[in-house]
């Protein structure tokens, strides 16, 4: 497998996002992938279902489970915004797991320099 030094890949630069560039381009602050486009977990395939619901990661736009997209991040962070006065104010949104692999990385990398 690969060395856990490895730069993990990151969904913003998956082959699906093209669709969502367009979307961005036009003025959304975010693009994500239309619930209907998608019958099954974008990260590990599990179908969905009235059990298993559909969530959004707030990051790259995947539509993914639950269990995919246990991690929250400060919402500026990923938008971009200038970060709130308060910690108590800082609103934590929901990213898959991908997402959440790429972002340690970064922070960890950022720490280690």
């Amino acid at each position: 497998g690969k060395m856990a030094c490895l730069e993990p890949e990151d969904p913003l630069k998956a082959p699906w996002q093209q669709h969502l560039r367009g979307a961005r381009q036009n003025g959304a602050e975010s693009a994500w992938v239309p619930d209907t486009a998608v019958l099954a977990c974008m990260s590990c395939q599990a179908r969905f279902g009235v059990l298993r619901r559909r969530h959004h990661c707030r990051r790259c736009g995947a539509v993914v489970c639950d269990d995919c997209s246990g991690n929250r991040m400060a919402a500026h962070l990923i938008y971009g915004h200038a970060p709130p006065a308060s910690k108590d104010a800082e609103e934590r949104v929901r990213i898959c797991d991908a997402c959440a692999r790429v972002v340690d990385y970064h922070i960890k990398k950022k720490l280690q320099a």
